[in-house]
């Protein structure tokens, strides 16, 4: 799965000279860290040189790329303010992404490239490492959302009442699906059940934005239907803020996160048919 089936790597070569030139002098410093402990001034320098690769990728449209190397910069302020321990395994991870993420911008600025969650395995060790437990792939995820799905509601002549009243009801069997799901009990219907609800609130949904959400959501439950994906601990979480994201709608928002648009577009493409 990649997003970067059709990136320009125009934008990327002006400024490739200078992420590398970072990485490398970060890289640098770091490896004299791991020598000599007392250049304690070596690990704030590389956290600025990694600031700087943040901001490049960044400015190239390279969101997931520009998310491990703010891990990078993160890992080395919480060594630099004593939050953690610069043990041999940390340093390590830091090298190893450092010169992991020089080969990918190398290689995708020479048009051989892969995805950004080809740099999935250096974010998650990195996050590890700072204590967190369960790192989600999606987080390195950042599909082009300029693209709505095609209008086909019927919201325009319902009030806020009517919606909130409409979606109330639609949330209420959208629950009785999720705790089917959750218990794994009569769980295809349940999955069944809260696809059909959110194919309804879809329908009604009150600007196309939240249209384009909700449209997102009923593939995300397409896709554990088709047994494309895992109903691992990410997945269960989704479901219970699309449950949320019912409840904002009722109470009168139609604000999306846009984080909670990309996560449910992730599983969506990382859907594949299992059975």
């Amino acid at each position: 799965m990649s997003a970067l089936l059709d990136y320009d790597t125009g934008p990327l070569n002006w400024v490739r000279g200078d992420i590398d030139a970072a990485l490398q002098a970060a890289l640098g410093r770091v490896q004299a860290f791991s020598i000599d402990a007392d250049l304690t001034n070596a690990l704030r320098l590389a956290a600025d040189d990694a600031h700087q690769v943040t901001g490049a990728l960044r400015m190239v449209g390279l969101e997931g790329a520009a998310t491990l190397a703010g891990a990078l910069e993160s890992c080395l302020a919480d060594i630099n303010e004593n939050r953690l321990q610069a043990s041999d395994d940390l340093l390590r991870a830091l090298r190893n992404a450092m010169e992991g993420l020089q080969r990918w911008v190398k290689d995708l600025a020479d048009g051989r490239g892969s995805g950004e969650l080809a740099l999935f395995p250096l974010y998650k060790r990195l996050r590890e490492l700072q204590g967190v437990e369960r790192v989600f792939e999606g987080e390195l995820f950042f599909p082009d959302l300029r693209t709505s799905a095609q209008a086909k509601g019927t919201h325009a002549g319902l009030s806020q009442e009517a919606l909130a009243a409409e979606v109330k009801t639609a949330r209420a069997q959208f629950q009785r699906g999720l705790l089917a799901f959750l218990r794994n009990v009569e769980a295809e219907q349940g999955l069944r059940r809260m696809r059909d609800t959110l194919a309804a609130i879809e329908r009604i949904a009150p600007t196309q934005a939240s249209q384009s959400f909700w449209w997102a959501c009923v593939g995300f439950v397409d896709s554990l239907i088709a047994h494309g994906v895992e109903a691992d601990f990410h997945v269960k979480q989704l479901l219970a803020r699309v449950d949320l994201q019912m409840r904002r709608l009722i109470e009168g928002s139609q604000q999306v996160e846009e984080r909670l648009m990309r996560d449910a577009l992730f599983f969506v493409a990382k859907s594949q048919a299992l059975d």
